[in-house]
């Protein structure tokens, strides 16, 4: 049996975006319509799709994988109400860390993990949760906190960030989604904007994330925009 694409309902990615439209986007006010935001105790606690668009995040890891919840019971009510157009193929996800979070829906690859983590340092360190320089090394699935400690930290401006991209090039990375990561990463520590091709939509691809991609290109464009805004001189 095969499912309408839109019928796969994602809380945290319906929220965060909606919260980015309504209330952070400059380029969009009016231009782009959102639903109503599902209550914010629906969402999963540490999704990599949270991490993605909140700015604030301060979490030490992130859940990539999900379950589907069958039973429409444990919907929440502005789920059910929403999801009632497509009562025959509605379907309702969860990220979770757990085994039975299983489902790699968004199909991320080594590259868009590698990114993520890359993206979870740089919020750490500039919500100044940990010091840039005693920030453990990563390797791909593999995340060990236990051992780790890290002292009270407030001056998020002295941090080098010179070795963020190390051994990474942005024209080696193969996915849409971490070209977009690199990209807003590029930007917010270097300022640097040049790998941007403005006649290239990179999330205009056919893959299983490509709605995620759209809406993170969209607020990577608008960090530009905000950006270019504050630096204009009248």
């Amino acid at each position: 049996m095969s499912y309408p694409k839109n019928s796969a309902f994602i809380p945290e990615l319906q929220y965060w975006f909606s919260v980015f439209s309504r209330n952070e986007s400059k380029l969009n006010k009016t231009g782009v319509g959102y639903c109503n935001i599902i209550p914010r105790e629906s969402l999963p606690e540490d999704s990599f799709i949270e991490l993605l668009f909140n700015e604030n995040w301060k979490k030490f890891s992130y859940s990539y994988k999900y379950k589907r919840i069958e039973n429409k019971q444990y919907w929440p009510f502005t789920v059910r109400t929403r999801l009632s157009v497509y009562s025959n193929f509605s379907r309702y996800f969860i990220s979770g860390k757990t085994s039975e979070f299983s489902l790699n829906i968004f199909n991320l690859h080594l590259d868009d993990i590698l990114l993520l983590n890359k993206l979870l340092e740089y919020r750490l360190v500039f919500n100044s949760m940990i010091p840039e320089r005693e920030f453990p090394f990563w390797e791909y699935r593999r995340y060990s906190w236990e051992d780790y400690e890290y002292e009270e930290w407030t001056d998020t401006t002295s941090y080098l960030w010179e070795d963020i991209f190390f051994n990474i090039l942005f024209e080696d990375l193969e996915t849409p989604l971490s070209k977009l990561i690199f990209l807003y990463l590029d930007f917010k520590i270097y300022g640097n904007f040049e790998n941007y091709n403005n006649d290239i939509i990179i999330s205009d691809v056919d893959t299983p994330n490509h709605i995620l991609c759209k809406c993170f290109e969209l607020f990577l464009l608008d960090t530009y925009f905000k950006n270019s805004l504050e630096n204009v001189v009248f």
